[in-house]
Formats: structure tokens, sequence, C-alpha cells
């Protein structure tokens, strides 16, 4: 998944109209969580905006799907793409973390967690929404983020 994201991150960059340094990323629950790893390994992603990310692949595969054998083994496995572990990574380009609270998948807790591990500059924003946070003001922070922190 990184590998085709960064194949049209490659594609984008080398357009006349992009300007270097002002490439953001918005993505959305497993588009978030790839986001992180992209944007972990490639700094032309100057700032991103993470929607309703679990900070470890588990947090959605254990609950939801089942797993062959050991639990621990699968997610010690996980751990070093585990968005948690890369989200640091990304310091010192913004990010903005977008939940809803009291989403039926993802705790609340989780914003707090991805927040902390993310350090400066770093936001947190939370909404009264489900799960896909398609709320006027969560649009309205993401584009003023975006604004801001790519001086569009």
């Amino acid at each position: 998944e990184v590998a085709g994201h960064r194949q049209a991150l490659d594609l984008l960059a080398e357009r006349a109209d992009v300007e270097a340094g002002r490439i953001g990323l918005v993505g959305h629950d497993f588009g978030a969580m790839h986001g992180v790893n992209l944007a972990a390994e490639d700094d032309r992603i100057a700032a991103a905006v993470l929607v309703a990310a679990t900070p470890r692949w588990g947090d959605w595969f254990l609950p939801f799907w089942p797993i062959a054998g050991d639990r621990w083994n699968y997610l010690r496995a996980l751990a070093p793409v585990d968005p948690i572990t890369r989200i640091g990574d990304l310091t010192p380009r913004p990010v903005c973390l977008q939940f809803a609270k009291g989403d039926f998948f993802i705790a609340d807790m989780t914003g707090l967690e991805l927040h902390h591990a993310a350090g400066e500059p770093a936001e947190l924003h939370t909404y009264r929404a489900d799960h896909g946070v398609r709320v006027p003001e969560a649009r309205a922070d993401r584009l003023d983020f975006l604004r801001r922190t790519l001086g569009l």
C-alpha cells in the first residue's frame, strides 16, 4: 500500500503546478494509517491530516477479523509499521489528528495516545460525529490547518 501511495506522490511531485514543500496529506482510517508510514519515509509531505486512525494495526484487525496463531506474535510483527511507532518520525512537520467522540470503532483515548506519540507540532481535534468524521467543523479545521501549514 505504501509503495503504491509513494508512486502517486512521485507523479504529484513531478507536476509543474506543484510546489515542493507544499504537499499535504489527508488520510482517513486505513488511509491515515498508511499515510503515517508514507510520510515517515518521505519528507516531501510537508503536513499531514490524519482522520480516525488507530495507533496499531492490531487495533483494527484483532477485534474484527480472526487471526490465526499467537496474537502477541502478530502484534510484535506489526509493531515496526504501527502508526504509533512511526508518527514521531514526522516531527517537526505539522500533524493534525481528527477523531469522532464516541466512535464505534475507535476508543476516545486513541486520539490522545497518537497525539502524545506525535510530539510537537501536532494538533488534536475531536467532533461529535460518527467514524466518518464528515461534519462541517472537521472539514473547516482540515482546510484551516492546510492553509496555515502549507501557506495556501
